[in-house]
């Protein structure tokens, strides 16, 4: 039965639709706003000379447009060569990552053993300690193995620091695969590991997307183990080719936001394609 009092109560004005609609969108255009003002005057100010980025009152729009920052990064720097060890490091640690993540995120999500809970804690445990700290051990460690300024000391590194957390996100997204699906293929007859890569793993897709791009990018910008542990320019990552426009002379800051916009494209065309499957893989369960 209803209740007349419900009927004849006025409705709060904080509680309209359309008054709630609009708070989100002024709120969500105001973030983007804040995180857009940045990046649009990094690309601005790319296509400027250097005495107009500096100019008061401030020129927002690039005008007379100019590519001579681009062509001289290209000129002054490796930057090819920059360009292609960042993505062979990147790609190269990222994969060797998820091989060894996904089946110990899975051993921690499907088995029951003793001390997992305190191993799984653990994995975090290794992601408090800052890596400033480890970088004069790390750097003696790969220097009596010969493997200093080599690519296997920033892919062992870099797989070491990332391995913990990708555990973590695994762990929590493998336990949102519904069980009946793997017990259903082994009532038929699968083994455990044709389970986990014929079930398990494609139905993780968003999952292994996610971590995979959040590896994936922190290792594209990461800086102190790249300029601590090569020293070559034939070795050195995009980031430390950014970083080589800073001199006891002053620093080119039309080349640095050139190199920037430079290093931001691969990203933006990473992250493009699999921006649904980002998403699905946050709300899944992977950051819970």
């Amino acid at each position: 039965m209803i209740d007349p009092a419900t009927i004849l109560r006025p409705r709060s004005r904080l509680s309209h639709p359309l008054r709630s609609e609009w708070w989100t969108t002024l709120l969500a255009g105001t973030i983007v706003l804040v995180l857009a003002v940045p990046f649009f005057w990094m690309i601005s100010a790319a296509f400027r000379p250097t005495s107009d980025i500096f100019a008061i009152p401030p020129k927002w729009l690039p005008w007379p447009l100019t590519i001579a920052n681009f062509r001289d990064v290209l000129e002054l720097t490796n930057f090819e060569r920059a360009f292609a060890n960042s993505a062979f490091i990147t790609l190269t640690a990222t994969l060797v990552t998820l091989l060894l993540a996904c089946p110990a995120a899975y051993a921690f999500a499907r088995y029951s053993f003793r001390g997992r809970r305190i191993l799984l804690l653990s994995t975090l445990v290794t992601q408090l300690f800052p890596a400033a700290m480890l970088l004069i051990p790390l750097y003696r460690v790969w220097a009596r193995l010969g493997w200093f300024d080599t690519y296997q000391a920033l892919i062992v590194t870099y797989v070491a620091f990332n391995l913990p957390l990708s555990i973590w996100l695994l762990t929590a997204f493998f336990r949102t695969v519904p069980r009946d699906l793997e017990d259903a293929s082994l009532v038929d007859g699968a083994s455990r590991i044709s389970t986990f890569l014929r079930i398990t793993l494609p139905l993780s897709r968003p999952g292994l997307a996610a971590s995979a791009i959040y590896v994936a990018i922190g290792l594209w910008q990461e800086f102190l183990f790249a300029v601590s542990f090569t020293t070559s320019p034939d070795k050195r990552t995009v980031s430390v080719a950014l970083y080589s426009f800073v001199g006891e002379r002053g620093t080119e800051w039309s080349l640095i936001l050139a190199t920037a916009v430079m290093i931001t494209i691969p990203v933006l065309l990473l992250f493009g394609p699999v921006q649904r499957q980002f998403v699905q893989g946050l709300s899944a369960g992977a950051v819970k």
